[in-house]
């Protein structure tokens, strides 16, 4: 498995290392940008991560094969209300609605099982990503 950043790309053998470099990742980068991905460039997850919680989308290996993470429970009725959440993307700043957020604890859960089924994980619900 590969966490690719913005600087380098990361080489791990288990998903136990992966989670815990992402766990200490957020410690010194509360506001990041990374990528989780087997051998091939895809499937993909793509996290963009802050201190309010994770921007989480999968990317699949087929053309129009792409999902965003939906609120999880632990967020309550928040994600019906309509606010943003401001993620970093490069250079870009990029709102989201507080529906389409996930806390840090769950993107942890997809990620670990992203890496054992290389699929879209299934402890969240998803809506389709439209890409520009």
């Amino acid at each position: 498995m590969v966490i690719e950043t913005n600087e380098q790309s990361y080489a791990f053998s288990t998903s136990q290392e992966i989670l815990g470099f992402l766990r200490e990742r957020h410690k010194a980068h509360p506001a990041d940008e990374l990528g989780v991905k087997g051998e091939e460039v895809f499937p993909c997850l793509c996290l963009l991560i802050n201190q309010n919680g994770v921007h989480l989308s999968y990317l699949g290996a087929l053309p129009g094969e792409t999902y965003q993470a939906t609120g999880d429970a632990s967020r309550g009725e928040d994600g019906e209300t309509g606010e943003e959440i401001l993620f970093f993307a490069g250079d870009e700043t990029i709102p989201f609605p507080v529906r389409e957020v996930i806390s840090f604890d769950t993107a942890l859960q997809c990620v670990e099982e992203f890496c054992e089924t290389l699929s879209r994980p299934t402890c969240v619900e998803w809506d389709d990503l439209l890409l520009l």
